[in-house]
């Protein structure tokens, strides 16, 4: 069970090395980054629903083969969400504005842990754009790549004790027309990176909200 929580901490989440720079990108500055920050502060503000299916993929020096789970993710601005596991095991995690529960198999986790509280508002800032602006918790950077210009990247270095005990860094992946996530790539402080890689992504559709209460 907290093997799986721990895995979810791995989301709203393109991480190359350990360096404080993406391999192969150039950094944004000056005009050019606060064109960019309000292009994607922009984008958020439009968005009301996204639901995608998602690949997680985890690996490890402790582990001798990649962990992959697949699911489906749906949002609901400003503060609901739910994330679903639906392979290799079946978990379901709901953020219902300030109400979190955790379903494992179906059935209700009573008192889950604190963290996923937190974690929630974590991806949901993701989600709506906020923590990919100015955020208390990260420094916030914008790269491109040097060979692609559909993609922006977003560096983000924990600044708060609390998220620099687990994470070396966090990467997310922008497309850059709809400057949404493509992709995002979560370090460790101890080696593990988990990449969560989103498809078929809808925006703006009408969501139920008995998505985010059962």
């Amino acid at each position: 069970m907290m093997k799986n929580i721990l895995t979810f901490i791995l989301l709203v989440l393109v991480t190359a090395t350990l360096s404080a720079q993406p391999k192969g990108c150039v950094e944004l500055t000056g005009e050019q980054r606060t064109a960019t920050a309000n292009a994607v502060t922009k984008a958020h503000q439009k968005l009301t629903s996204l639901s995608a299916s998602f690949t997680q993929e985890k690996s490890s020096p402790m582990l001798k083969e990649s962990l992959v789970q697949k699911g489906k993710m749906f949002y609901k601005s400003p503060k609901k969400l739910r994330w679903e596991y639906t392979s290799p095991e079946s978990m379901v995690l709901l953020f219902n504005n300030e109400k979190t529960t955790l379903k494992n198999a179906g059935k209700a986790v009573a008192n889950p842990p604190k963290m996923l509280s937190e974690l929630g508002s974590l991806i949901i800032s993701t989600l709506n754009g906020s923590l990919l602006t100015e955020s208390k918790m990260f420094q916030v950077r914008y790269f491109k790549q040097k060979n692609n210009d559909k993609k922006i990247i977003v560096l983000l270095n924990p600044t708060s004790k609390k998220w620099q005990k687990l994470y070396a860094h966090i990467v997310v992946e922008l497309a850059a027309d709809t400057h949404l996530a493509e992709k995002v790539i979560l370090t460790e402080k101890k080696g593990t990176v988990t990449t969560i890689t989103f498809a078929d992504k809808k925006s703006n559709a009408t969501l139920a909200d008995k998505i985010f209460t059962e």
